[in-house]
């Protein structure tokens, strides 16, 4: 069975190319493939309304995206009551990310990530934290128990531009801390 959308909305996002295939019947396995695109806020909303929810949607309700959001979707949906496979890459490209244990935002956020349910590793990112370059990468795990975040992340900050530092002490700061 092979079925075919050139074109279709998930909630607020739009789906294009989406295929729905099962390859063998007796397999017992259907496999959704779509590309999305769509405002942060938006993707977060259809995955916490799919059979994603519990995996990729529950990592991203820790996270407020800003901006329009591309994606590629693939979804391994076994017809026998097994649980669902959700793999796929998100891609970013000026966004904002709002992280809301820490309470700070990332602006001008590029870059991508993949997922497999839960488990989330990016590539090179590279956005503005307090005014200020910075690259990263990061890695999530999900366990039984609980879900594990690994975050590398560097910059070369200039100083007098720390935006906490008060006003009268900038002028006679220099260099960058790194």
């Amino acid at each position: 069975l092979w079925m075919k959308a050139p074109r279709a909305k998930l909630g607020n996002v739009t789906g294009t190319d989406i295929e729905a295939i099962i390859a063998d019947f007796s397999k017992q396995h259907l496999t959704v493939t779509a590309d999305v695109n769509g405002e942060g806020r938006d993707v977060r909303d259809y995955l916490n309304h799919s059979p994603m929810k519990d995996t990729i949607g529950s990592a991203l309700d820790e996270l407020d995206i800003g901006g329009n959001v591309r994606g590629h979707l693939q979804l391994g949906i076994p017809l026998d009551g097994e649980d669902v496979i959700a793999k796929g890459k998100i891609s970013l490209s000026n966004n904002s990310l709002y992280i809301k244990p820490i309470e700070s935002t990332l602006e001008n956020l590029s870059g991508s990530f993949d997922f497999n349910n839960g488990n989330l590793t990016s590539g090179p990112l590279a956005a503005n934290w307090f005014g200020q370059p910075v690259s990263l990468n990061f890695s999530t795990q999900e366990t039984k128990k609980d879900y594990k975040v690994n975050i590398n992340l560097n910059g070369n900050w200039a100083l007098a531009k720390l935006p906490w530092l008060p006003d009268s002490i900038k002028p006679k700061l220099s260099g960058n801390a790194s």
